[in-house]
């Protein structure tokens, strides 16, 4: 971000901070004084009310306010705040910005409000900045909520640069809780979250220096009542910036007919993430990444936990140098230690493969070859296991799918016996062994099987080898 940029954010920040209010935007006023004109645009002050309507035949504005929301004003887009203008402006439903914006809460729900908030132009000044110091009630439970997606009807499409700040330490969210409780499985039934291509999503300082933590989290079965219903995805094509680590949520809690969806990225820019931490996945979030022109996820540490799954769209998602993490939750169910890593037809290649854990416990991981005709490559620089009190004996590494002669499995090193004898090859288990060969001209290890002879076989080659011996002797 440019250095002018980050003033003005900080100026605009101080100013227009009067007690926190509430802002709706609606339709717009049932009349319009002279001079004024019906417009979608956040920075159109008839478009405000400090009050939300409560019915669909409340037409327009029915409590306009002098000020447009500052950054310690949350806004709402709702039920029955739609549009009382021109039908050219009424069927876009967007609302534009065209200078920076601000708010300390953006709640996104109900069946006829907007499906988007997008630039007027490409140029990067042009912003939502988002307060995440003041808490909200409705979401308390995780930290303070930024943006909130409920919406019904469409998906809700934010075409701007997101910047997130905070004047004290805190837990910004984005938080899709889009849902349908009739236990739909249509796929029209599931609304997405998208945040677009070009644009950023970038982790400001607080005061101190210190900058927020990142939560992405998908909807979960707990805030729904146990519903069976269809959850949309969140789609990250914007470009992520932080000097913290990012964690994607998801949920554990096993409901019949409950559909989680996905956080899926698939932008074209690498994500710029600062802590070592990378992406942590937790509560059996499932990640898809399919970035396009040469972009990665991540440089860093991508951690699996609670039974997540990071599940690839494309090859070469991961940076050569970027580990990949099997970590304990901080749980005593066995079921959710570490989670799986979906190859899904597509080669990686990574840093080192842990399997880490905070407590006394086993550490499972498994990496899923999918079910296809295609080779693949993983291709690790090493394996460790370690850290916290983990007991390494009780871990494996589950190997799903995998095809032999097809399939391929490198380490730039060669495995400890520890490490060799945490791989589980799932039906394989009886009549093959691991092997181990070095491969030259990859300067690298094939961690693969061979298949154990029978005995009967096994015999008659010593047979054979005993009766070449003695004919060897009588040539003698």
């Amino acid at each position: 971000m440019k250095p002018e940029k980050i003033a003005g954010v900080i100026f605009l920040l101080s100013v227009g901070v009067a007690s926190a209010a509430d802002f709706y935007f609606t339709r717009g006023p049932k009349t319009l004084e002279e001079g004024q004109s019906y417009s979608r645009d956040w920075e159109n002050i008839i478009n405000w009310s400090m009050t939300s309507p409560t019915t669909a035949n409340e037409l327009y504005n029915v409590s306009p306010w002098d000020r447009l929301p500052t950054s310690s004003d949350r806004v709402y887009f709702k039920d029955n705040a739609r549009f009382n203008g021109p039908t050219d402006l009424a069927s876009s439903g967007i609302v534009k910005i065209s200078t920076p914006v601000y708010a300390s809460y953006i709640f996104h729900g109900g069946g006829f409000s907007t499906p988007g908030i997008t630039a007027l132009t490409e140029d990067a000044s042009i912003n939502l900045t988002v307060d995440a110091s003041n808490k909200s009630s409705y979401n308390s439970g995780i930290g303070n909520v930024v943006i909130d997606n409920n919406q019904w009807d469409e998906n809700f499409v934010i075409s701007a640069n997101i910047n997130i700040s905070g004047g004290t330490s805190g837990i910004a969210t984005i938080y899709n809780s889009s849902a349908r409780s009739n236990g739909s499985t249509d796929e029209k039934d599931k609304k997405n979250m998208v945040f677009s291509e070009g644009y950023t999503i970038t982790m400001l300082p607080n005061e101190e220096g210190k900058s927020n933590l990142l939560y992405i989290y998908n909807a979960n079965a707990r805030s729904l009542n146990g519903q069976a219903c269809r959850t949309g995805d969140i789609i990250i094509n914007s470009k992520i910036v932080t000097s913290n680590y990012v964690r994607l949520m998801g949920d554990g809690t096993a409901v019949d007919g409950y559909t989680p969806g996905v956080i899926r990225f698939s932008g074209s820019q690498s994500h710029e993430i600062g802590n070592v931490n990378g992406f942590i996945l937790a509560s059996g979030i499932v990640v898809e990444t399919g970035m396009t022109n040469g972009a990665q996820l991540c440089d860093k540490n991508v951690q699996i936990t609670n039974g997540s799954t990071l599940r690839l769209l494309a090859s070469d998602q991961l940076t050569d140098k970027c580990g990949l993490q099997f970590k304990t939750p901080r749980t005593s169910d066995p079921t959710l230690m570490g989670g799986t890593f979906e190859m899904n037809g597509f080669s990686e290649r990574i840093g080192t493969l842990t399997f880490y854990g905070d407590q006394a416990t086993q550490v499972n991981g498994t990496i899923d070859f999918g079910e296809n005709s295609i080779e693949q490559v993983f291709r690790a620089e090493g394996m460790s296991v370690g850290g916290g009190q983990m007991i390494k004996e009780g871990s494996y590494l589950y190997i799903l799918n995998y095809v032999l002669g097809e399939d391929h499995i490198y380490f730039d090193i060669k495995l400890s016996d520890s490490n060799k004898d945490m791989f589980v090859f799932e039906g394989y288990e009886d009549g093959y062994e691991l092997s181990e060969t070095f491969i030259d001209s990859l300067n690298t290890w094939e961690y693969s099987l061979v298949a154990i002879p029978e005995p009967s076989i096994f015999a008659s080659v010593l047979g054979i080898i005993a009766i070449s011996a003695v004919c060897l002797r009588r040539r003698r």
